[in-house]
């Protein structure tokens, strides 16, 4: 069985449900494939998944809606970075999303900024605003400890609305991916409930 996971949730709710799987089905071969939601879409439609798990930012993709996990710019609670002008940022290289919707949230509501930080990965980013280098864009799932989400009060405004979204290969279908579905949808059952709440 051959899966795509987001970094985002690669150490939150997927480990225990793929180790949960894995108990309960030891004889099933697992694939797990960590990547962009665009990487995770382009192999599934090119039959190299089974399972994927994407964020879908445009509401364009078809699946089953997870949860909405909302995109926040985050700030170290010790730097208090966003107070700076221009304020340092961290951004995903390259990327569409970001130029799309990060950096454009910024531009839209004319707060001066300056690239401070890049990489390819989340856990990048979270580094970056641990440590105090720059604010950067997150899920708010993702927070990591001793930050914050930047909100309205602070003069930042939310970045996107995006829909955690199970897709899956048509045409294929067994009682071990029926229940893997299953794990999934309950796992993220948490992050669905706390979407609801805002």
């Amino acid at each position: 069985m051959r899966i795509g996971i987001p970094e985002e949730y690669s150490q939150s709710v997927l480990p225990q449900v793929l180790a949960a799987f894995s108990e309960r089905h030891p004889a099933v071969e697992v694939t797990i494939k960590c990547g962009y939601s665009a990487q995770q879409i382009a192999a599934l439609d090119r039959n190299e998944l089974d399972l994927a798990v994407v964020f879908d930012w445009h509401q364009e993709t078809t699946g089953e809606v997870l949860c909405i996990d909302p995109t926040v710019w985050v700030t170290s609670g010790l730097h208090n970075l966003h107070l700076r002008n221009p304020v340092p940022i961290a951004v995903y290289d390259p990327s569409i999303w970001c130029t799309e919707f990060a950096i454009r949230s910024l531009e839209q509501h004319g707060i001066r900024y300056r690239v401070a930080f890049s990489c390819e990965t989340s856990s990048g980013l979270k580094m970056a605003v641990s440590s105090g280098l720059a604010i950067a864009a997150l899920s708010r799932s993702n927070i990591p400890p001793e930050c914050r989400a930047l909100t309205e009060a602070d003069g930042f405004p939310l970045v996107d609305s995006s829909r955690v979204v199970l897709r899956r290969r048509a045409l294929r279908s067994s009682e071990a991916i029926d229940e893997l579905v299953d794990m999934i949808r309950t796992g993220f059952m948490p992050l669905r409930h706390r979407s609801a709440d805002l």
